[in-house]
């Protein structure tokens, strides 16, 4: 396609002639007047985009790239996870994508293509859970085919999710879960809650999520409330980053605190919101680990 990632992670032509990265961005209208071939092409370069997260979740974040389901399936899933998933006792942080055409890695296409890795991909919170000392699982849940034939145990984000939960979070050591899901995201991560509860009650510890779209919590009011004291929705809003939003009644979901995502826009909320999820990560995990040594003490 003529394009490459510069050191600053923005996509940038190539010149024709060198090779070498111009400072020119990525241009969708290559015939001008034809949408539907600007469109394939888009799409096509999106799943080359893929492609290179997948390489730079590796070679950059320093995942491994794990296959899920049994060895087998003909047709499997996979995800990436840090290397030490199965013998950090302490923290974990599992990271789910919304729906789409985005894959593990990625919350935004759009942001990364027109803006950049910062902007569009999950590289930032890795880096940033890894030096803070979490394992980290990055979940694939819009990966639920190969070609015409539907993945066993992913045929959909939320099996998908389920079949990943069981696989590698309910036998790993860690003692804090923090689960960080993106739009349609939020709504695969409530179904673990749920699906999943004795983890959830006995070692999540923080569910924040970036202007999740799930419309109801669970029918147990005992994990409804569990995700209400280490929950956090960061909507859409133009009010400063962390403003605390008034309960949205005409949804169901207000019993999770709402809060400004600093960004106005759903695509960017994300990356607007990075610096505060973490800060409540480690505060959640900080209070979790003093509620655990008074339990000792008593």
């Amino acid at each position: 396609f003529g394009y490459a990632f510069n050191t600053d992670g923005q996509l940038r032509k190539l010149d024709e002639r060198t090779g070498e990265i111009t400072a020119e961005g990525f241009e969708f209208e290559v015939r001008p007047g034809n949408r539907e071939y600007n469109q394939k092409r888009y799409v096509a370069l999106g799943e080359v985009i893929n492609q290179e997260i997948y390489q730079l979740l590796e070679s950059k974040a320093g995942l491994v790239k794990t296959w899920v389901g049994e060895e087998n399936e003909e047709y499997r899933s996979f995800v990436f996870a840090s290397p030490d998933l199965r013998t950090n006792s302490d923290k974990l942080l599992i990271l789910i994508n919304g729906a789409g055409a985005v894959r593990g890695g990625q919350w935004s296409r759009k942001l990364i293509i027109n803006n950049g890795l910062d902007e569009g991909s999950m590289l930032g919170y890795i880096e940033r859970a890894k030096s803070a000392g979490y394992a980290v699982l990055v979940m694939n849940t819009n990966h639920n085919r190969v070609g015409k034939n539907s993945i066993p145990g992913s045929e959909t984000p939320v099996t998908h999710a389920r079949t990943v939960w069981e696989q590698f979070v309910t036998g790993s050591p860690s003692k804090f879960i923090a689960v960080v899901a993106h739009s349609y995201g939020g709504i695969v991560a409530v179904d673990l809650a749920e699906k999943f509860k004795l983890d959830l009650m006995e070692r999540v510890g923080a569910f924040l999520l970036t202007d999740s779209v799930h419309h109801k919590l669970t029918d147990d009011d005992s994990v409804n409330e569990k995700l209400q004291r280490i929950g956090i929705n960061y909507v859409c809003s133009k009010a400063p980053l962390d403003t605390v939003l008034p309960k949205y009644i005409m949804r169901s979901d207000y019993s999770i605190p709402r809060v400004s995502s600093g960004s106005n826009e759903h695509i960017w909320t994300s990356f607007y919101a990075m610096e505060s999820v973490m800060r409540e990560s480690e505060k959640l995990y900080m209070n979790s680990t003093e509620n655990q040594q008074n339990d000792v003490d008593l």
